[in-house]
């Protein structure tokens, strides 16, 4: 994504090494994970974007698979992300998995690492 393009990501510091990324489902926004934010913070940093053309977020020319990993790819990078765990909600879990096979190689020769 461009930067004109960046998907709104609110991001809180929590107590701990972990980075939490969540990702919610088709038609909600960060907001669907609220709950759980006091909890995961705890245990480390919370990274909650809004997916393309929800919430806060600005649309993208093509929502598939590949593109929707590349969003999670781009807001990981921004804010250089290592010991990340992705949490996904319904199709969210979808690209959590997309994300984290796309991005094995490359986690692996550059100290990153994904838990699901």
């Amino acid at each position: 994504m461009s930067k004109n393009n960046e998907p709104f990501t609110e991001v809180l510091k929590g107590n701990g090494d972990i980075n939490f990324v969540l990702i919610h489902n088709a038609g909600g926004n960060h907001l669907f994970f609220t709950h759980q934010v006091e909890t995961l913070k705890k245990y480390g940093n919370v990274i909650w974007p809004d997916l393309p053309g929800h919430g806060k977020s600005p649309s993208i020319s093509s929502y598939t698979m590949d593109s929707l990993t590349r969003v999670i790819e781009d807001v990981c990078n921004k804010f250089s992300l290592t010991n990340i765990c992705l949490v996904g909600l319904n199709n969210g879990a979808g690209i959590v998995i997309n994300t984290y096979s796309a991005c094995y190689d490359y986690c692996n020769n550059h100290n990153k690492h994904y838990t699901l």
